[in-house]
């Protein structure tokens, strides 16, 4: 039933938090200009995670409607979860040195040392919750500096709930997980570590200089690039040792089932964006490209995906793993998203979509996204230059 009620619970949240697709800083300069004067040397890892929260919480664009409904929402989850854990027991399972906390269920991400353990145990986030005076400790000691903010002493209390379960439970020398993008992370790694627990966090997804990845710490940090080791020192990131490890280039890719000329993956797009991309794909087919789409996984079902079924081919995501459709095209195009990177990992050429959304485009030229280090080619070139 506890399951039950949490998971509702982070979804309600969810749609309240997610304006879009896309979330940049509101203030794209002034954002840059802090993060890189921000001096953290002295800091402890409470503070880490809640100056995470308070620029989070400065560089996101909500209406005043939207940030009071996230309060009143927060409040009662909050309430909520602590009845819940007054009641929860835990029993221990067994002891095991490694535990997988998955957030992410990219099963790609995890290096083959860990897929090769025997004894990896593998938790879902959120599966289990509990609480101790330790976790107690933490929460006291966060309204004692700060108040009350109870959007973030949800995700604090959530976060520590499930750790302080799969630690009682399993009794794990390492925590690996993909948490990076959670302001819970440093505070996370503190309570790791004061029961002697290394905490290992694995890359999960795209990351660029924004509000969303800030002040994180752990004992140990995979990369898929360097690039991202000197993009996370810029995000103000701690940890005692950075380890490259690029998962895509384990990956073989299928035989193709249908071969393109080209491939858009999608971020979410609104109206104007999609009818703009039905005129640049209708300009690639006069020139000859054989161009399809591959919808984002939130606008699925939706009126846009209608629109461009009507108008375009549009990839079945259901039917083609995303793997498959990398094998089945010959370049592939985005916004920014983390496909591109795994398809140049896996030697396709890449296509910068910088027509649809030209502010987009700028931002990212801004915000340190990888794929404009590597060899890309820009959509503009190609429908009005080759």
């Amino acid at each position: 039933m506890s399951k039950s009620i949490m998971k509702k619970l982070r979804k309600l949240k969810n749609k309240l938090i997610v304006v879009s697709g896309v979330s940049f800083p509101n203030d794209l300069d002034s954002f840059i200009k802090e993060i890189d004067d921000l001096e953290i040397e002295t800091i402890d890892d409470i503070e880490r995670s809640f100056w995470a929260y308070k620029l989070q919480k400065k560089y996101t664009q909500y209406s005043s409607l939207r940030k009071n409904a996230i309060a009143i929402f927060s409040f009662l989850s909050l309430f909520v979860l602590i009845l819940m854990l007054f009641f929860k027991k835990v029993n221990k399972v067994k002891d095991t040195n490694t535990v997988y906390y998955r957030v992410s269920h990219n099963e790609g991400i995890l290096p083959q040392f860990y897929k090769n353990m025997p004894d990896l145990e593998t938790v879902e986030f959120g599966s289990e919750m509990s609480w101790d005076k330790d976790v107690r400790k933490v929460l006291h000691e966060i309204i004692k500096r700060y108040g009350l903010y109870p959007d973030f002493l949800l995700t604090v209390l959530f976060s520590l709930a499930n750790y302080n379960s799969l630690i009682r439970r399993f009794q794990p020398n390492e925590i690996v997980t993909s948490y990076e993008s959670s302001v819970s992370c440093a505070i996370l790694t503190y309570y790791c570590n004061l029961h002697g627990i290394r905490h290992v966090n694995i890359m999960h997804g795209e990351k660029l200089l924004t509000q969303n990845n800030l002040l994180g710490r752990f004992d140990v940090m995979y990369m898929w690039d360097n690039y991202y080791v000197d993009l996370f020192k810029r995000l103000k990131y701690k940890t005692s040792e950075y380890k490259i490890h690029n998962p895509w280039r384990e990956i073989e890719l299928p035989e193709p089932t249908e071969k393109h000329d080209i491939t858009f993956y999608l971020n979410f797009i609104n109206e104007e964006e999609c009818q703009i991309l039905i005129s640049v794909i209708e300009k690639l087919s006069e020139k000859g490209f054989d161009a399809i789409v591959r919808m984002h996984p939130s606008q699925l079902g939706t009126g846009i995906a209608d629109t461009l079924k009507r108008s375009v081919k549009v990839e079945n995501n259901s039917d083609v793993s995303i793997f498959q459709s990398i094998a089945n095209t010959e370049r592939c195009a985005s916004q920014f998203s983390t496909v591109l990177f795994q398809a140049y990992s896996l030697g396709k050429a890449i296509v910068i979509d910088d027509l649809t959304n030209p502010t987009i485009y700028e931002k990212i030229c801004k915000l340190d996204y990888i794929m404009l280090s590597k060899e890309n080619i820009k959509l503009s070139e190609l429908v009005y230059i080759r």
